[in-house]
């Protein structure tokens, strides 16, 4: 008797796990999906943002650069990726944004932002938590938002938990990751020559 009601057991929760695991994969792909249906820059009424300080934040950004393709015709695009958490929050219920400041005109422009899963993060902060869906990708060409030549934007994050969305700037200018990219490229070349 105690072998077969052993076996149940372990069949009742091998089916357990199975769908808690089909749960969580639908859960994080239906959240894809989400995101990934705001497609537009949206201009933001900067009267109603609210700003934090980044003392419980911690971010990077992998990659930054604007590229030509030929699959657009030649028009630019912008390319943004990397992770942002707050310490002791989850980010699991969270939306986040990319956010670009005009620096010429002070509007405030809210980006389509992809999460990504990096569970690298997760290993990176100590603690119990789970922060693999950190990690954040923005793919866009640049005439939705920019134009000519001019890239003066200061990146910040937008954080949003239960409709409380709050700004947190990352003190990085989307014209010095260009500038920097530039003379990378001008260094490549000339070592190449």
């Amino acid at each position: 008797m105690g072998l077969k009601k052993e076996k149940k057991i372990k069949v009742i929760l091998d089916v357990f796990f199975k769908l808690l695991v089909v749960g969580i994969t639908a859960y994080v792909f239906a959240r894809c999906l989400i995101i990934e249906k705001k497609t537009e820059v949206t201009e933001l009424e900067s009267s109603s943002l609210r700003f934090i300080s980044g003392e419980k934040y911690h971010y990077a950004f992998d990659h930054i650069k604007v590229y030509e393709t030929t699959r657009s015709n030649g028009k630019n695009w912008i390319y943004l990726q990397g992770w942002c958490v707050e310490e002791d929050q989850t980010t699991l219920f969270r939306e986040f944004n990319i956010v670009l400041r005009d620096c010429e005109t002070g509007k405030y422009y809210r980006l389509p932002t992809m999460m990504q899963v990096r569970k690298d993060v997760t290993g990176f902060m100590e603690g119990d938590l789970t922060y693999d869906q950190a990690g954040f990708e923005c793919h866009l060409p640049l005439e939705s938002l920019f134009h000519n030549e001019y890239y003066d934007y200061e990146i910040y994050f937008q954080i949003s938990y239960d409709g409380n969305s709050v700004l947190l700037d990352s003190h990085r200018n989307l014209k010095d990751y260009l500038e920097e990219e530039t003379e990378e490229s001008s260094e490549e070349n000339d070592e190449v020559e």
